[in-house]
């Protein structure tokens, strides 16, 4: 079991607001809630994202709010833990109040956890509430906890409007490169993005591959590293700081994801958000964000993966249209606002 232990917690409540949450009336804050997130998570990791962003928009609900990577007991009201498996259990068997904790599941937890490690269920069967971010990963949580109905609450991710957006340079007109982004670990399977590249070059057009995100893992990062070596068209930039990554998706002609499990990817809404064209796997995460052939496209195989990508290729306006597409829906159905009033709503209703 992971160790939630000497790593210094961030406090996030003197951090700017978006202008969106903002301009909300604030009101006095009267209640501290612990956002715990995995203790290898980096910066740019997909749930010290949403941690981050969590807290600033219950902020003006009246929420005090710190995102830690140690185990919280003392002096906070609610524990908020961003992960099942690696955050939520330790909790647990340290010796945190169950009525004091509510887990938000990913991915990895649903999609491999559960069959890996069934003792989560027993172990989590006393805190306050699950909270998942799509109806299919509460149809697979409620598959072998269906006496949680009550307690599995929906709440759609939500994403930064200001800061991810078409507007922040003119998307590439031109399908020149593709972008891979996120931390390099086995279940994001990156190293595949450099052999579905070079399937797509075999056909014809010559892509460069741009591969942005830390590494989290040394077996993946060797594997990555080593099949990127002999192609001079594989670009291997590192972990990007947030506020530069909008650049990044703009200039991609498509944004790629080859994850095994998602809960929902932060990268995949980001780059919907800027009005980029994605193609992801066809797992359930992605196949609840993704509507095929209309805001980006899913595939299975090499060949549909190529066959997507010539499609591309030869029709830039079409493509440039699914990404008006995405960030039409990212706007309206991944909101700030709504994903504020849903936690604000379900901590009231733990707390009371």
């Amino acid at each position: 079991m992971i160790c939630l232990c000497h790593i210094n917690e961030h406090v996030t409540n003197n951090r700017q607001q978006s202008p969106t949450i903002a301009n909300k009336e604030a009101k006095s804050v009267s209640r501290f809630i612990a956002h715990v997130i995995p203790p290898d998570t980096p910066a740019t990791g997909g749930n010290a994202i949403t941690a981050e962003r969590i807290v600033q928009e219950l902020e003006p609900k009246g929420w005090k709010g710190v995102v830690t990577r140690r185990p919280a007991f003392g002096g906070y009201d609610f524990i908020l833990a961003y992960n099942a498996w690696t955050v939520g259990v330790p909790l647990i068997q340290s010796g945190a109040n169950p009525e004091r904790i509510a887990v938000i599941w990913t991915g990895t937890d649903l999609w491999d956890g559960l069959a890996t490690f069934p003792e989560m269920i027993p172990l989590l069967e006393h805190v306050k509430g699950h909270i998942v971010f799509t109806p299919n990963a509460r149809d697979r949580l409620l598959s072998v906890a269906p006496h949680w109905e009550s307690k599995v609450h929906v709440i759609v991710p939500a994403v930064d409007h200001q800061l991810f957006r078409p507007g922040v340079i003119p998307p590439s007109s031109h399908l020149t490169s593709a972008l891979i982004a996120g931390g390099l670990r086995p279940v994001k399977r990156t190293h595949w993005a450099i052999d579905l590249i070079e399937a797509v070059r075999e056909k014809g057009p010559q892509l460069d591959l741009v591969i942005a995100g830390p590494s989290r893992s040394d077996d993946e990062d060797s594997r990555v590293k080593m099949k990127a070596a002999p192609h001079s068209w594989v670009h291997l930039v590192g972990e990007i700081p947030r506020q530069q990554m909008p650049q990044y998706y703009c200039r991609a002609g498509c944004v790629l994801n080859t994850s095994a499990a998602e809960g929902v990817s932060n990268a995949l809404m980001e780059a919907m958000a800027c009005g980029s064209c994605v193609i992801a796997t066809r797992i359930p995460g992605n196949a609840a964000l993704i509507d095929h052939g209309s805001t980006g496209f899913l595939f299975d195989t090499v060949e549909e993966f190529v066959e997507i990508m010539l499609f591309l290729w030869n029709h830039p306006k079409q493509r440039q249209e699914i990404g008006f597409n995405a960030h039409r829906v990212i706007h309206e159905q991944h909101n700030p606002w709504i994903e504020q009033s849903q936690y604000d709503q379900l901590l009231s209703q733990w707390i009371s």
